[in-house]
């Protein structure tokens, strides 16, 4: 399999070096090929992957590692050879979500060959992953086996064009991916919505009553919200700019990461009293520091620990659930807050580009899949108005 690592040349130019395993020599040591590509200075990182992959294509055939048919390469041995290859244009985070599926998929899979592998295995997998349950004792649900489906059809295809298997066994018309029941986003009604307003108000704490505002008025995600600094608030001009999000790896701890969608980096205007609630819990937070012997930085981020290092994401479940607790209020998630603010946008009227703007998707038809029967409601709504205003009063008493 080739292995990808990046260098900087003397002049500050990058450059990667391709390394295949060619086999062994007379003396039994280990053989390897290798190339060094240096992409031009202007050249996008779309066609500097795409490059490197045919590079890498190219040195596993002339080392004898990618026959066209290769009997013995196990679908666990090519599951690495696919995550190596996806590294070099998949953001960290995105990677591990991959291997974490692909490690689902070779309990089933791992030790079959890769041409050895026929639909009928396919179907198994999604038998057994239907009949069984995950680790914490969970049946797994229909969106997640989806989800393995497709990892599955993306590696075994990379592996038809490679050469590797002559066609690939999950091709949608013998192999189609589970069909899921689209989910109604869960939400708090207005009068719930009030309540916790009312709740976050009266919060002596301004880092809660931050947190619950920032989620109530800006639909901002959970992972963003942990991943704004103080440069991000611009309390002069009531303006919010989300440009980046903190999530948590295992064995790597809280990382930095870019925002969900292209679209996720945007700049979000809320009501008065968020600000409010900011510049008091900004206040609060330079006399912490200060108490602490810690340098106050614009940089820093909004919500950290003691010792200013970043929060977990997770945790913000936690001291949410306890703020329920404490004003005795409907249990609900992060992301559960964030359905109530494009809820009641588009009960309000708000037109779905907009929501779609402030929420960071990445087109109006995701805004549109997802609150699909908010949408249909708010339109029976506008028809109702637009006859009130309109029908003559006697048109309306004939009927």
């Amino acid at each position: 399999m080739a292995s990808i690592s990046v260098r900087q040349n003397r002049n500050g130019s990058t450059a990667y070096v391709v390394r295949v395993y060619a086999g062994r020599d007379a003396e039994g040591k280990s053989r390897y090929l290798s190339k060094t590509y240096t992409p031009a200075p202007d050249m996008d990182k779309n066609r500097i992957d795409r490059n490197l992959q045919e590079l890498c294509t190219a040195l596993e055939r002339k080392a004898g590692s990618a026959s066209p048919l290769c009997p013995k390469l196990s679908f666990f041995d090519y599951a690495e050879h696919y995550l190596q290859k996806k590294s070099i244009s998949v953001s960290e985070y995105t990677l591990l979500s991959y291997r974490l599926t692909l490690e689902k998929a070779c309990r089933y899979l791992g030790d079959l060959a890769l041409t050895e592998i026929r639909t009928q295995h396919l179907d198994g997998m999604v038998a057994q992953m239907r009949a069984g349950s995950s680790q914490y004792g969970k049946a797994y649900s229909a969106s997640y086996i989806r989800h393995v489906q497709i990892m599955v059809k993306n590696c075994l295809a990379m592996a038809a064009r490679e050469g590797y298997i002559e066609e690939n066994p999950a091709d949608s018309g013998r192999f189609p991916l589970l069909r899921q029941t689209p989910k109604e986003p869960v939400f708090l009604e207005q009068d719930e919505a009030r309540a916790f307003v009312r709740a976050a108000l009266s919060e002596p704490d301004p880092k809660v009553r931050s947190r619950v505002l920032l989620y109530l008025y800006t639909g901002i995600r959970m992972e963003e919200l942990c991943g704004l600094e103080w440069a991000d608030v611009d309390l002069k001009n009531a303006q919010i700019h989300v440009r980046r999000a903190s999530v948590y790896l295992a064995g790597r701890g809280v990382i930095t990461k870019d925002t969900k969608t292209r679209s996720g980096a945007r700049v979000i205007r809320a009501d008065p009293a968020v600000f409010s609630a900011l510049e008091e819990y900004k206040e609060a937070k330079r006399s912490q520091w200060a108490a602490c012997g810690l340098s106050w930085s614009e940089n820093s981020r909004l919500f950290t620990k003691r010792d200013g290092s970043p929060i977990i994401p997770g945790t913000t479940r936690v001291w949410l659930r306890s703020f329920e607790k404490r004003n005795r209020l409907r249990p609900v998630t992060p992301h559960k807050l964030r359905h109530t603010f494009a809820t009641l946008q588009i009960a309000y009227g708000t037109d779905i580009r907009t929501v779609a703007g402030v929420m960071g998707h990445s087109s109006p038809m995701t805004t549109l899949t997802i609150y699909a029967h908010q949408v249909k409601e708010a339109s029976q709504k506008a028809a109702l108005a637009m006859s009130e205003m309109l029908t003559p009063k006697e048109e309306k008493e004939r009927e």
